[in-house]
């Protein structure tokens, strides 16, 4: 809801519907995740120093609906 990822599903005239976990769990949280920790394992890799990782599902979720957003205004 805070990404605005809720308004766009549903009705325009009701409330919006239950969102799959998709957008929120798979796509905002667990692809940001999955990427930043393989970009961590290449420059450990190169380097041989950590990285740290952070991945915001609220991030992820307003990153990927952005594009949505702005052909909608």
């Amino acid at each position: 809801a805070i990404t605005g990822a809720l308004g766009m599903t549903g009705p325009a005239d009701g409330p919006p519907t239950a969102p799959a976990n998709l957008l929120g769990d798979y796509a905002g949280g667990s692809l940001y995740l999955v990427i930043g920790v393989l970009a961590a394992l290449q420059h450990a890799r190169t380097t041989g120093a950590g990285q740290v990782v952070d991945a915001a599902i609220v991030d992820g979720t307003a990153h990927l609906t952005a594009m949505i957003h702005g052909m909608l205004a």
